[in-house]
């Protein structure tokens, strides 16, 4: 309904009328004063919603959270690089956090004991560890945005090791600073169950900045990948992407870009012979001569693999 005159009356109607509505896609702050007029009109039957953002209004509605007990995805932070909140007319009317109430308030989604997807946008490091700390075990799917200040991905294989899919974009990224017990990693007597992100199926790291370790940590904790999506790093090389094995042999997609590629022709062959292969790219940031594109590009039964023509080819 977005773009239609529908606003929180309308939505009011929606959530009292139709029981089995499961999301509305509509202004995210006409959603919320609806649920809200629901409230104080003292209804107090569970909603049949399984969507809902939050935006930057969770805090309003952690103690209420009994009447959206059906939710399995749900976003909290605004759609909006925080540098621009006050700067865009849309998002400047949202609610301003209190400083220290969303740490309060995160403890609290353990009462949505049906919660798999969760989007984060705009919080700290501390703040995903808390939120990880009491549902990270329950979730499949986990996105993070605008975490300029930094995240510890180290915490997801502590707290959120049944992940299948993991996307992080605009944001810094740094390995965790203390070892890593995992399996994988540790071959002490006091290592712990973990195996690493066992079931992580779909990888995506856009616009992310990383620290030392961070560009190859997660690749190297995760078992078996279909799509692979990320920012080049100084450690992806020919070398690293030669021991990955059977981390890669059922990949689907695989694309790393990014002015920083290290990746060359080696990477290609070896990648492209992978069966499962669907889309390899994005070539044009890769270290390959005009020869070598020129080879790839007349190889008719490499090109739906390697994708557009123009990750092939220069302007000649």
């Amino acid at each position: 309904m977005r773009g239609t005159r529908v606003r929180a009356h309308g939505v009011l109607q929606l959530l009292l009328n139709c029981s089995d509505l499961e999301g509305i896609r509509c202004n995210t702050i006409d959603v919320l004063q609806g649920i809200l007029a629901y409230l104080k009109k003292g209804f107090r039957n569970p909603l049949p919603l399984k969507y809902l953002d939050f935006s930057s209004c969770f805090t309003l509605f952690c103690d209420n959270l009994h009447i959206l007990s059906h939710l399995t995805e749900i976003r909290i932070g605004a759609d909006v690089p925080p540098e621009y909140k006050d700067k865009t007319r849309k998002f400047g009317v949202e609610s301003k956090v209190v400083k220290g109430e969303l740490e309060k308030a995160l403890p609290k989604l353990l009462n949505l004991q049906l919660l798999r997807n969760l989007i984060l946008k705009d919080v700290t490091n501390d703040q995903v560890r808390i939120a990880l700390e009491v549902v990270g075990k329950r979730l499949t799917r986990l996105d993070l945005h605008f975490m300029s200040f930094g995240f510890d991905i180290g915490l997801l294989v502590d707290l959120a090791r049944n992940l299948e899919d993991l996307e992080i974009a605009d944001s810094l990224i740094y390995p965790s600073v203390q070892p890593c017990r995992c399996s994988l990693c540790w071959r002490g007597p006091s290592r712990t169950k973990s195996q690493g992100l066992i079931r992580l199926r779909h990888l995506s790291l856009n616009r992310v900045q990383y620290k030392p370790g961070a560009d190859t940590y997660l690749l190297d904790h995760s078992h078996s990948l279909l799509s692979l999506h990320q920012e080049a790093g100084p450690d992806i090389t020919d070398e690293y992407i030669s021991k990955l094995g059977d981390k890669l042999s059922d990949v689907e997609q695989i694309v790393i870009k990014g002015l920083d590629c290290q990746l060359t022709y080696t990477s290609v062959l070896n990648l492209i012979s992978i069966p499962s292969l669907e889309r390899l790219g994005d070539l044009q940031d890769w270290n390959l001569s005009t020869e070598e594109r020129n080879i790839l590009s007349k190889r008719k039964d490499w090109i739906k693999k390697v994708g557009y023509s123009n990750n092939l080819t220069w302007d000649t």
